[in-house]
C-alpha cells in the first residue's frame, strides 16, 4: 500500500513537471527581414538603402510571464548594419507580461573567449507595451533616427495603430482564423489571425493589441509574416546559445 501512494506521489509530480514545461513554447515565423548599412547611410551611399531578405522570427515563451523574440536573417548581413546579424550578435526583445513592459538589448556569444554577453542593458530601458501612447525617444535610439532620416526628407509622424475588423474568416496553417485591416506608420496590414491559442502579448506593436495570435500578416497582397511551427520549448534545438536565452530571461 505504502509503495502505490509513493509510485501515485511520483507520477503526481512527473505529470505536474510535464505540464509546467507543456508552459514553455517555441513560435517560428517567416518574415521580411530588412536590414541598411549604418555607414553608408552616414555618407549617404545610394548602396544604403534598406535591403529585404526573407528569415526567421522566432518567440519563446516561459510560463505565459516572459517573452524573448528575435529575427535572423538567412544571410551574413554587414557588420555595421542595423536589424542584422553579424558575429553571432542580435537585437532582442524582451516582454515581461505580468508588468506590461519591453526593451530592447542586444546580446551575442564570443567565440574567442566562449562567452555570451548581454550588452545595451540598461533597467530604465523598461517601456509600458502600450502601442497607442507615442514613444519617447530615448539616446540609445537616436542613431537609429539618424541614419533613417539620412535616407528621407521626413519621417511620418507618430500615430496610434487603427485596426479594423471585417466579417472575412479562412483556415490557415490548421487554424481558424478571422481578418482585421491595419494601419500602421502610414502603411496597411492585412492581418489574420487566430483566437484558438493566445501569443500576441509578446509583441510590442499593434499585434498586441489583436486578440489571440497573429497566423499570418500580408502587405501588397505580399506575404511578409507567416506562422511555421509552435511547439514545446526545447534548449538542445534553438539555433543559438541557449545560455543567451538564460541570460535574457533573467533581465529585470
Amino acid at each position: 500500500m505504502k509503495s502505490i501512494k509513493i509510485i501515485s506521489i511520483i507520477a503526481i509530480l512527473t505529470l505536474s513537471i510535464s505540464l509546467l514545461n507543456a508552459q514553455n513554447y517555441h513560435l517560428v515565423y517567416e518574415t521580411d527581414i530588412f536590414s541598411i548599412d549604418l555607414n553608408k547611410a552616414a555618407l549617404n551611399d545610394s548602396a544604403s538603402k534598406f535591403s529585404v531578405s526573407k528569415g526567421q522570427h522566432h518567440i519563446i515563451t516561459f510560463k505565459n510571464k516572459k517573452a524573448i523574440s528575435f529575427q535572423l536573417d538567412t544571410t551574413q548581413t554587414n557588420e555595421n548594419s542595423f536589424f542584422g546579424n553579424p558575429n553571432g550578435q542580435n537585437s532582442y526583445l524582451i516582454i515581461d507580461n505580468k508588468k506590461g513592459k519591453y526593451q530592447w538589448s542586444i546580446a551575442g556569444y564570443n567565440k574567442k573567449v566562449d562567452k555570451v554577453f548581454v550588452n545595451s542593458y540598461n533597467k530604465k530601458a523598461w517601456r509600458n507595451n502600450d502601442p497607442t501612447i507615442e514613444p519617447a525617444i530615448t539616446e540609445e535610439y537616436k542613431f537609429i533616427n539618424e541614419a533613417i532620416k539620412s535616407k528621407f526628407d521626413s519621417l511620418p509622424k507618430w500615430k496610434a495603430p487603427e485596426i479594423t475588423y471585417t466579417e472575412q474568416s479562412k483556415e490557415i496553417n490548421g487554424y481558424l482564423c478571422k481578418h482585421a485591416i491595419v494601419l500602421s506608420h502610414e502603411q496597411i496590414h492585412s492581418v489574420w489571425f487566430t483566437e484558438e491559442i493566445n501569443f500576441n502579448w509578446c509583441f510590442a506593436d499593434y499585434r498586441v493589441l489583436i486578440p489571440g495570435t497573429v497566423v499570418r500578416i500580408e502587405k501588397e497582397n505580399k506575404i511578409v509574416f507567416d506562422l511555421v511551427s509552435i511547439a514545446e520549448y526545447d534548449e538542445n534545438k534553438l539555433i543559438i546559445k541557449p545560455e543567451i536565452i538564460n541570460k535574457l530571461r533573467k533581465l529585470k
